[in-house]
């Protein structure tokens, strides 16, 4: 019997200049661009059979996927989609599960709040949760659990959003949750980077987590501090030698000209990991000006989609700065 749905991972191979063009279901059917030669699964489940140039999969291949977006799609040909005039998306839909909040699965096994070293772990048996919680924490780690059971592709994957303060201009970027606690949510990068020197300037920000897989997304939002030094230098020692390098070599969010950051790397990595030296005996790797952030939330919500778009949505509040004050929940319309 081939494992759960979803699988492991995907593999996909494709001759160069292949790109991806949008997502039909959770993880099943990928339409493409013409020249794409093979998109299967990583050794789960029946392969997915090959496409002909420019076709899309027939209904049955795509069973989550609406069959007005299949013909409005089909109509105009892959290439309606990823050219200069853009592309008729306005019929893409896909059915969710009748499932609500509180029918998660219950965690079986150790919590995950440390994602420093993710990996896979097995998915875990559906249960109803008795109540929700009366703090958002014991929910997201629920959620985040099932996540990394369910094998959803980087389940610490997060939109960090921040402010600038001297144009009003909002910006994104995806980062990695590093581990989460009754303090906040953790994440690190450059301290010059442009992302933390909005979050210096304006320490509030949101993040978003999306778990397509399992219709789920949570959004938490609040104040921003930059976590102790030491904090910070642990966490850096903990990281693979190559990944400490890879943060030394990058002057976060400045210029460079093609094959400068492979040549310094190079450099660096013939000072710091040169061949024939025992991993004891290397030098250590000076730490840039580089570290953590944590979010001190004071809005969590949790969204679940549901049939007809009837999403199923609940926001916990407390005051801002009231890191001791007890949570307020209430649901919300979709």
């Amino acid at each position: 019997m081939p494992p759960a749905w979803p699988p492991a991972a995907w593999r996909q191979s494709c001759r160069a200049g292949a790109r991806p063009i949008l997502q039909l279901t959770r993880s099943r059917s990928c339409a493409w661009l013409p020249g794409c030669c093979t998109h299967r699964l990583a050794g789960m489940g029946p392969r997915r059979p090959q496409l002909a140039k420019g076709r899309l999969p027939s209904l049955g291949s795509v069973p989550m996927f609406h069959a007005a977006a299949h013909a409005s799609l089909a109509s105009r040909g892959l290439e309606g989609l990823g050219g200069a005039e853009g592309g008729d998306v306005s019929q893409m839909r896909r059915e969710f599960s009748a499932e609500g909040l509180e029918e998660a699965a219950m965690p079986r096994r150790r919590h995950l709040s440390h994602t420093h070293n993710l990996r896979g772990h097995a998915r875990a048996e559906r249960a109803l949760l008795p109540a929700v919680p009366a703090a958002p924490l014991a929910f997201f780690r629920t959620w985040f659990d099932e996540a990394v059971r369910a094998e959803v592709h980087e389940p610490n994957a997060m939109c960090l959003s921040t402010v600038s303060s001297g144009t009003g201009r909002p910006s994104a970027r995806i980062v990695l949750l590093k581990g989460f606690d009754e303090r906040g949510f953790v994440w690190y990068t450059n301290y010059g980077s442009r992302k933390a020197q909005e979050l210096d300037c304006t320490p509030f920000a949101s993040l978003t987590f999306w778990w397509g897989p399992l219709d789920r997304c949570v959004r938490v939002e609040g104040r921003v501090a930059r976590v102790p030094q030491e904090e910070s230098e642990a966490y850096f020692r903990s990281r693979p030698r190559s990944s400490q390098l890879g943060a030394l070599v990058s002057e976060q969010s400045r210029p460079v000209e093609p094959g400068v950051l492979d040549m310094r790397m190079e450099t660096l990595r013939q000072q710091y990991m040169p061949d024939g030296v025992a991993e004891a005996d290397l030098p250590e790797v000076p730490m840039p000006d580089w570290g953590g952030y944590r979010l001190e939330p004071d809005v969590v919500e949790f969204w679940k989609g549901r049939p007809s778009r009837v999403h199923d949505r609940l926001v916990y509040t407390r005051p801002l700065d009231g890191a001791q004050s007890e949570w307020k929940k209430e649901r919300l319309q979709p």
